[in-house]
This record gives structure tokens, C-alpha cells and sequence, in this order.
């Protein structure tokens, strides 16, 4: 069973490490051999659970980068202005303990502006500087269904980038030796004076809270509905390649399939009824998580929100169209 999102209130934080050796200790035996990779893509029930990276589980591996569904109980409309902002999961829960701290940050991605599709710091533009915004299900200590947000009125140096945004802006995200992208964060209005709203799970919020844009949020894993056996990642040469789909999705018709481990490179496949298309192919990301989908427009033709999960760090990848196309990005992925 998948948890919900954690919000958590974090006052204060330590971790010490903790190590002990026993003299004369018999080595441990060594592994089990891996078993072969498999080279087939027939996808029997019992392999249709979620599949995690070595060491993570179903509470701290890949489910925590999916959010929870849109389950808020308030009335909804349809808004001429309306924005999809997206938070990561920021801190871990190890051994008991929270491994990191960062204080939640929601930023815009995709928007509704009088009815014009928008993406990006546009959206953030087009919200005040104080909003009410409602949460996918964050459940956990907090219960939240919706939360106050405001902007910094402060400046962000990024030091190791040598690089200042006035406020409201901000970097879209970080590493270790610059910031890059732009964009109008937000952040609890509460969240000061030693007290840190965090969360160990990706979250998505919309604003105005009661606005209605059509979102699903989607699971790890691969779908039973989705046949995979006709996929163009079948005709690679057995011996050079180790197929591996990730996570499959059967949405409004369209299939989606997210390889990874293959010769061909991994990859966001996606078909529409008319075979299937590489979307995404990223060279260094490890896989593409496909999170969420909305209708921001109304247009019927879906947004899509997709993961980019590399060794040490992220990326964002909004899709639109028909067929889907990457429409705003960013990435702090560097291996």
C-alpha cells in the first residue's frame, strides 16, 4: 500500500553517525548472483507491482515521487486563470530520522491565462502575492486539503553560481555549483520562527483552490492495460540490450511506456493509435516518471507532467499537444 505525502512541522533536526566493529567476526557470506536481466517485455499479473531501485522501498524509493490523488472535498469550477504549481520531495525519512531538511517550495509549471495556455515564471506572474492554493492529498501528520502561500520578498543569491534574483524570483532549482531556471516560488505563509513545513513525497497544488482543471495523478509501475509487446525497444539485438519498462500508462487512449537500461538509451515512449513515438531521451537521466496529467485550457488535449530522475538530482518536463511535445523544462541533473 502506497502512503500519502508526509507534511511534517520540523522544529529542530540532528542526525550523528554510528558505526561498531567486532573483532573476529566471521566475514559475511558473500551475495546472491543477480538473477539474468530479462529480455522480454510479455508482462505476466504478478509482475504488474511497482519496481524500485536497489535498496529503496515501496515508503522511501520511487512512490515517494508520486503525488497523491486530487481528493480535495471543495466545490470546483472552471477558471479562465488558473496554475499547476509542483513541489519535489524534499526530505527523506532513513532509519527513522530525516536525512535532510528544505523547507517546502511550490512553484508554477502550467497555466491557464484567460483561457491561453502559459507555462513557467508567467504563471507566477499571474498569481498575488498571497494565495490559498489546494493540495493533492497530503494526508500525514498535517491532514492538509489546502494551504496559504506567499511569496519571498527577499533576494536569492545563488553564491556558487554568482547570480542574484530580485524578488518574487527565484531559481527553478539547484546543484551543487549553480541555480539554474526562473521562476515565482511560494512558500507557507506560516513557516517561520524555527518551524519548517516539509514533505518526503511530491506534491501538487492548484490555485484558486476550488478551480477545476481536470487532474489525475498516475501510480508507479506498469499497467495491466498497456500491451508492450509491439513496442519498437523489442527488435533491439538481444545480446546488446537489457530491456527494463519502468512504468506504463493507458490514458484517454494513449498508451505511455518508460524505458530504462536499454541499448537503445532509456526513453518516454508514448502512442496515440498510430505506433509509438520517442518523447523524451535525455542523455544522463536514468528514467522519466510520468506524475500527473491536467486541462489546464480545457482544450481537451492533456498536460502532461513528467519526472526526470537522474543519479544525483531532477529534472521537470511539462508535455502539450497532440502528439505530446515537452512545451517547458528545467534540470538540475548533471550525472
Amino acid at each position: 500500500m502506497v502512503s500519502w505525502p508526509r507534511l511534517r512541522t520540523v522544529v529542530l533536526v540532528g542526525a550523528w553517525g554510528m558505526s561498531a566493529c567486532v573483532k573476529g567476526a566471521s566475514p559475511p557470506p558473500p551475495p546472491p548472483a543477480p538473477p539474468p536481466l530479462r529480455t522480454d517485455l510479455a508482462v505476466p499479473p504478478s509482475e504488474t507491482a511497482p519496481t524500485f531501485h536497489p535498496g529503496e522501498t515501496s515508503e522511501s524509493g520511487e512512490a515517494r515521487f508520486f503525488p497523491g490523488a486530487d481528493s480535495a472535498r471543495s466545490p470546483r469550477a472552471r477558471k479562465a486563470t488558473a496554475v499547476l504549481l509542483f513541489a519535489p520531495p524534499g526530505s527523506r525519512v532513513e532509519d527513522g530520522a530525516l536525512s535532510s531538511v528544505s523547507k517546502l517550495r511550490l512553484q508554477p509549471l502550467v497555466c491557464s491565462l484567460a483561457g491561453k495556455l502559459g507555462v513557467g515564471a508567467r504563471c507566477g506572474e499571474a498569481m498575488p502575492a498571497r494565495v490559498k492554493v489546494r493540495l493533492t492529498a497530503a494526508g500525514g501528520v498535517l491532514d492538509l486539503e489546502e494551504l496559504e502561500l506567499e511569496r519571498s520578498t527577499d533576494k536569492f543569491r545563488d553564491e556558487a553560481g554568482h547570480k542574484v534574483y530580485p524578488p518574487p524570483y527565484g531559481p527553478a532549482c539547484c546543484m551543487y555549483n549553480t541555480c539554474v531556471g526562473k521562476t515565482v516560488p511560494y512558500y507557507p505563509k506560516d513557516s517561520h520562527d524555527g518551524f519548517v513545513l516539509t514533505t518526503d513525497k511530491t506534491i501538487l497544488a492548484v490555485w484558486p483552490a476550488d478551480a477545476e482543471i481536470d487532474l489525475s495523478v498516475f501510480a508507479p509501475g506498469r499497467s495491466e492495460e498497456v500491451k508492450l509487446s509491439d513496442g519498437p525497444w523489442t527488435r533491439a539485438p538481444e545480446a546488446a540490450t537489457a530491456l527494463q519498462v519502468s512504468q506504463a500508462v493507458l490514458f484517454r487512449g494513449r498508451r505511455y511506456a518508460s524505458l530504462s537500461a536499454s541499448a537503445m538509451g532509456h526513453g518516454l515512449f508514448a502512442d496515440g493509435g498510430g505506433g509509438w513515438q520517442l518523447v523524451l531521451n535525455e542523455m544522463g537521466v536514468r528514467e522519466y516518471l510520468l506524475l500527473a496529467a491536467a486541462d489546464l485550457d480545457g482544450d481537451g488535449r492533456p498536460e502532461l507532467v513528467v519526472y526526470s530522475r537522474w543519479a544525483n538530482d531532477y529534472g521537470l518536463h511539462v508535455l502539450g499537444g497532440d502528439p505530446p511535445k515537452s512545451i517547458y523544462s528545467f534540470s538540475c541533473g548533471n550525472i
